[in-house]
């Protein structure tokens, strides 16, 4: 009697130890396509994040060309000398018109 109850608590606990086994491999199964799942979502964000850094890049590239435009257009436009120069022309050319109808 004490030896078959021995073995009837032991397959008791091999059916529990089974069945706990059976969940945790459940468990794992959903775990890999949660994580598989995951990686893929990853790899599509990492293309559209690759994407993106190249679109900065060209605008930042066009932005730095715009912004030496500027730069150089506000200092043709700041120089003193060149509307000094603009200014005398003008006279001059003022000068020649009246003269032109003058004479």
């Amino acid at each position: 009697r004490f030896i078959s109850d021995t073995q009837q608590q032991q397959k008791l606990l091999l059916r529990s130890q089974d069945d706990q086994l059976d969940m945790i491999g459940s468990s794992v199964g959903v775990l890999k396509n949660m994580s598989q799942q995951i990686g893929s979502e990853l790899e599509d964000q990492n293309i559209m994040l690759d994407d993106f850094h190249h679109e900065m890049d060209n605008t930042e590239s066009k932005m730095d060309q715009t912004m030496k435009k500027m730069a150089k257009v506000m200092h043709m436009s700041n120089d003193r000398r060149q509307w000094c120069a603009i200014g005398v022309l003008a006279l001059v050319l003022l000068i020649i018109i009246i003269l032109f109808f003058l004479v």
